[in-house]
């Protein structure tokens, strides 16, 4: 004969403990640092938590911290794997990773196919073709994840700390694409991506006002996500990256502003770098457009549109979006020569979304905002 469950229960021989709601929701805590030490250090300690596996996306490594604490711990037993862009396998943190032999994978490393119709081959050098991706994934159970990571130059890193079950396998999916060598730079026969949208989930849920995203380029393309945001957009766009080159984002850009739409860009000292007939569309047919500049050697990417409240006095819905890479061109040839693209790069968006007012980690992403435009100058 069975002993009833709720026997069980009451002599103490079951355990059932009472679930955690928080557990039941995602969440992302946004944090904004002046500083390249202050960033390695919250990765640094990130990594020390790990027990079991630690799964890590490094566009570059100028600040050999992080390697560091990398190979202390593959030292300790921990399986570690690593994805970093091919071109800077020759700096101080991913040269110290390679000799300790921790399993790095070096990404993007050019890509070279036959353009139809050019009738000629088309060549894209490794250095337009990127792996900006920034994450550590500790024991697959949390993420800090940044808008850049691992450059000795100054300016401000855009830290997310995440939780939630989901969007970790999502993310881990498109680690093991990376890692596997389906990176942005691999193509099939057709010359078509080959990498895939590993899931069909873009929204995680939160136990806040605030909605969670996240997208992978270049399969689910991130520029064009930030254009069509933009002509959607019912009251303010701002938008700060270190170079822009993309025709139609600026024809976007210029659509809203002369509609009378409050349209603001800060550039940094890279503006105009990849391609400078690109840049210069943005610079020269963009008239209605309040352009600015600061001088900050690293300048995150950061579009928030509908913070102010639209000309009727409704309340829109506030979006926060940071891209890991610049703000490239959207197509591979311009004019019929290759141009650094957004296509060929590897990279993430992470955005944040409310129909409330804005407070809380939206609010972390407008003091970024803020403090560039406070430092900025025309031009």
């Amino acid at each position: 004969m069975r002993t009833p469950f709720s026997l069980l229960l009451a002599a103490g021989l079951v355990g059932c403990a009472e679930p955690d709601p928080s557990e039941l929701f995602y969440g992302a805590t946004v944090t904004s640092v002046r500083d390249e030490a202050s960033a390695a250090d919250a990765f640094v300690q990130r990594i020390a938590t790990a027990e079991d596996t630690l799964h890590v996306a490094l566009p570059t490594g100028e600040d050999p911290t992080i390697a560091d604490a990398l190979i202390e711990a593959w030292d300790r037993g921990i399986q570690v794997e690593v994805v970093t862009d091919a071109d800077v396998a020759d700096t101080e943190g991913i040269r110290r990773l390679l000799d300790a032999e921790v399993p790095v994978r070096l990404a993007d490393a050019g890509l070279t196919y036959f353009e139809f119709t050019l009738n000629a081959d088309v060549v894209f050098t490794s250095e337009m073709t990127k792996m900006s991706d920034v994450w550590v994934v500790a024991d697959s159970q949390t993420v800090l994840a940044a808008s850049h990571v691992g450059s000795l130059a100054d300016g401000t890193r855009i830290l997310f700390d995440m939780k939630g079950e989901e969007l970790i396998e999502d993310l881990l999916r498109e680690h093991n694409q990376l890692f596997g060598g389906t990176d942005a730079t691999a193509v099939d026969a057709y010359d078509a991506p080959n990498k895939s949208i590993t899931d069909f989930r873009w929204r995680y849920g939160t136990d806040s006002d605030v909605d969670l995203q996240m997208w992978f380029g270049p399969q689910e393309r991130l520029t064009k996500r930030i254009v069509d945001g933009i002509y959607g957009a019912r009251s303010s766009i701002w938008v700060l990256t270190n170079d822009l080159a993309n025709e139609g984002l600026s024809k976007a850009l210029q659509d809203k502003a002369e509609r009378g739409f409050d349209v603001r860009v800060v550039v940094g000292p890279d503006f105009g770098d990849s391609s400078s007939a690109v840049s210069r569309v943005f610079e020269n047919e963009t008239p209605d457009v309040d352009k600015r500049r600061v001088t900050d050697p690293v300048v995150p990417t950061l579009v928030i549109l509908d913070w102010e409240d639209q000309p009727s006095g409704r309340r829109g819905q506030a979006r926060g979006m940071v891209i890991t890479h610049d703000l490239f061109n959207a197509a591979r040839l311009y004019r019929g020569s290759p141009v650094e693209t957004d296509q060929l790069i590897d990279g993430v968006m992470w955005e944040l979304a409310t129909a409330s007012t804005p407070t809380g980690d939206l609010q972390a992403l407008m003091d970024v905002w803020q403090d560039h435009l406070d430092r900025s100058e025309a031009f």
